[in-house]
């Protein structure tokens, strides 16, 4: 606004100078113009902060004041199975710590007498105590209970060591026994061992004897007659023992 009417004025001077009177006379009703819409802004800008001055900002407060806003506002964003619920986005009226329980004993803690609170406050209620005691005793057991606990334990270890030193003890007694057993299986698998060696030599001679040359003892062949050898034998056999004669 100040910016035009200095323009104004400049043109003002500059139609001065040509001495043009019907110019002169535009400005000026122009200028006149200019100044009363600029007393109407003025006074609709003044208007407009009495109203707020006289409504207290009372429209501030009710854009900030959430709890004046109706309930589905607050449950946007919920679903259908949290509104079924009933939970809400609202939020919870704060509190003021220092006036509870926790708040007084500390006050009274802080200030002593001169804070006005009184200390009985500060001794927990039965149901409280009753915690207190309950996990006193599961978690701070007694002197006595903690060495009868302890007593005990070593009862249960001392039983479990001579338990295994028992066991050891006749483990240890039996290995002697378990020694000649071992020893005697082991010999029995040897010559048994040995037994099947002379057995497939002589066959291989037998079947070298009865080939002219000498014969894989893989082939299909040689299968066959250690097969037919088996049975002549266990003809004998039968035939010896008939006759009383043990092999």
């Amino acid at each position: 606004m100040a910016a035009s009417i200095s323009t104004l004025n400049m043109l003002k001077t500059l139609f001065l100078s040509t001495r043009s009177s019907a110019t002169l006379h535009r400005i000026n009703s122009l200028k006149t113009g200019l100044t009363i819409s600029r007393i109407h802004s003025v006074r609709f800008c003044s208007n407009f902060k009495s109203e707020i001055a006289v409504s207290g900002g009372q429209n501030n407060e009710d854009e900030h004041d959430s709890s004046r806003l109706p309930d589905d506002i607050h449950d946007v964003g919920l679903g259908p199975s949290d509104k079924s619920l009933g939970l809400s986005n609202k939020q919870p009226q704060p509190l003021n710590w220092n006036l509870t329980r926790r708040g007084q004993a500390k006050r009274y803690a802080r200030e002593g007498r001169a804070s006005g609170v009184d200390p009985s406050i500060m001794w927990p209620t039965q149901s409280e105590l009753e915690n207190i005691i309950r996990d006193e005793k599961e978690w701070c057991p007694s002197l006595q209970q903690m060495q009868r606990e302890i007593a005990e334990e070593k009862t249960v270890i001392e039983l479990k060591r001579k338990k295994r030193q028992q066991q050891i003890a006749a483990n240890m007694a039996k290995m002697p026994r378990l020694l000649a057993e071992h020893r005697k299986k082991m010999a029995e698998k040897a010559a048994q061992l040995q037994e099947q060696i002379a057995k497939k030599n002589r066959l291989l001679e037998e079947a070298k004897e009865k080939l002219g040359y000498a014969i894989d003892p893989r082939s299909t062949r040689f299968q066959k007659m250690v097969q037919e050898i088996e049975k002549e034998e266990k003809k004998k056999k039968k035939e010896l023992k008939k006759k009383g004669i043990v092999v």
